[in-house]
């Protein structure tokens, strides 16, 4: 839902590039143009879409990755306080705390609650 997105064109070695960052594209031909999908706080992943059908072709990492989160976001700019309002710095703020809480909770997997003691597997 918050995804961005752009359009990029597939350099001839089949990488696309953004924010200095490189990642590979298997799913077109070099000279081909991609709409990439990404999220502002963590570039370590991108989605390739087809800009005509918005099909989804593939996910890719970044094979040299410099920037780890998009420059333009808002909360962390360096713009003075009249230029970005303080409504917008609390929602980016809120919601980057709640992608990390989400991050946090999706990597941590308790598997004794996963168990059901009155299911028990009979041993031969």
């Amino acid at each position: 839902m918050f995804l961005w997105k752009e359009q990029r064109t597939v350099t001839k070695w089949g990488t696309v590039s953004l924010y200095g960052n490189r990642y590979p594209v298997r799913s077109r031909p070099p000279k081909s143009i991609v709409q990439v999908r990404y999220d502002p706080f963590d570039l370590s992943e991108l989605l390739i879409y087809d800009p005509q059908s918005a099909t989804r072709l593939e996910s890719t990492k970044a094979n040299k990755q410099i920037a780890t989160r998009a420059p333009s976001i808002p909360e962390e700019s360096r713009a003075t306080a009249p230029q970005i309002s303080a409504q917008s710095v609390a929602y980016f703020s809120r919601l980057r705390e709640r992608y990390l809480q989400g991050q946090k909770q999706g990597q941590e997997v308790s598997f004794a609650k996963l168990r059901d003691p009155t299911m028990e597997v009979p041993r031969a």
